[in-house]
């Protein structure tokens, strides 16, 4: 007996080539995914430097072709055109910080410390509202049937709530910002990152192209063009509603800051960024970033109270009307009703990140069972077809 032939075949079969190939794929998968699970805690600045990357490299491809022909000679078109998306970074990173610092840190100390104040004038408000004409029945009727002691009990235990919702309000912004900080800073690896991060997205941004070779020729070509085509699936969606979201978030923020200025109502930069951070989670964003601007509104007057709500009405309709399908177009495409349930599973799995990624996950699961569905059935003899099949027009392998 040949045990040298037999070991060979074993080894040099195209069958065996196929399975061991598989078998070091999946070993090598495993053996990635448990040291990022144990080094979880020092990789946060990379996955923001990761999303960072994401989001601007269009911007650095798209600004690599329009430089001018003398840099490309001189292949410092890409270069330029990454130290100009620098450049706008930092701008945007001291806007920021300078806003944060000196507008938003001393308006939640302040509202921290008016809230007693303030939810005074909330129930005063609502005792005068309840006194207005529409209502002088109930008001009389409340008046003549209940006793005096019980009244006071009443009103005190709306202003008690009232307080309650605003300290409330200003406790979970406050540890939020202060839970995210813990996290980031809990480490001291992770001001090194910080430290090492312009260095690490310069490269990945510089050598993207050469990145996206290398990984893509570690795939096997029996099943290249479906990852591929997956791969062009889930960026797809996610580009949009990332870059999508992301300018909604910020005209929705500025435009709230803007009218709660000029109708005189007190923290508008505070409301304005909880306006245009809730804008991010689906259908219920807009309504959860409604409500500390209206407690904060019905401290002045009702008339105010009437003009803010006006004001979120309008912006959360232009938002759905206007702003979010020319924006993002039709990507997600999801019914409202799909969505809600979404949302909730979304909440219970993964809080609120979970709630924000809720959507663009169900909207890629969708596409991919689509495409499976179509790529499985006995007609379909290429990727390619697949796509044509399954309605994915605006997709092309050849452009992945």
């Amino acid at each position: 007996m040949n045990f040298q032939n037999m070991s060979g075949d074993l080894f040099s079969s195209p069958s065996a080539v196929r399975r061991n190939r598989l078998i070091l794929v999946a070993v090598a998968f495993v053996l990635i995914v448990y040291i990022l699970i144990r080094s979880w805690d020092i990789l946060y600045p990379f996955v923001f430097g990761f999303v960072i990357a994401y989001l601007v490299l269009p911007f650095v491809n798209q600004l690599e072709k329009r430089m001018p022909s003398v840099f490309h000679k001189r292949n410092l078109a890409r270069l330029s055109a990454i130290l100009l998306v620098y450049l706008i970074l930092f701008i945007l990173l001291i806007t920021v910080l300078y806003l944060f610092f000196s507008v938003v840190i001393h308006q939640v100390g302040l509202l921290a410390i008016e809230a007693p104040i303030l939810s005074e004038r909330i129930g005063e408000q609502i005792n005068a509202w309840l006194k207005e004409k529409d209502l002088l029945e109930m008001w009389s009727s409340y008046q003549n049937n209940i006793e005096v002691n019980i009244r006071t009990q009443i009103e005190s235990q709306l202003q008690v709530i009232a307080q309650r919702l605003l300290e409330s309000f200003v406790n979970v912004f406050q540890q939020g910002a202060t839970g995210i900080f813990d996290v980031l800073s809990k480490t001291v690896s992770f001001f090194l990152g910080i430290l090492i991060i312009p260095i690490w997205l310069f490269y990945v941004l510089i050598d993207s192209r050469e990145i996206s070779k290398g990984l893509i020729n570690l795939i096997p070509l029996s099943f290249r063009g479906d990852i591929l085509i997956i791969i062009q699936m889930v960026d797809r969606i996610f580009n949009a509603f990332l870059r999508g979201q992301l300018i909604l978030c910020v005209v929705v923020g500025v435009v709230s800051f803007i009218g709660l200025t000029i109708m005189g109502v007190p923290f508008a930069a505070l409301l304005g960024i909880i306006a245009g951070v809730s804008e991010a989670i689906p259908m219920i964003g807009p309504l959860l970033g409604m409500i500390p601007a209206l407690l904060i509104a019905l401290s002045l007057n009702s008339n105010v109270l009437i003009y803010t709500f006006i004001l979120y009405m309008l912006i959360s309709q232009i938002e759905s009307m206007w702003l979010k399908p020319l924006i993002m177009g039709d990507r997600l495409a999801l019914h409202p009703a799909l969505i809600m349930v979404v949302l909730f599973i979304g909440a219970n799995l993964g809080g609120i990140l979970g709630m924000v990624l809720s959507a663009p996950i169900m909207a890629v699961l969708r596409d991919l069972f689509k495409y499976a569905y179509v790529r499985l059935s006995a007609e379909t003899t290429s990727p390619q077809k697949a796509l044509e099949k399954a309605g994915f027009d605006e997709l092309n392998l050849d452009e992945v």
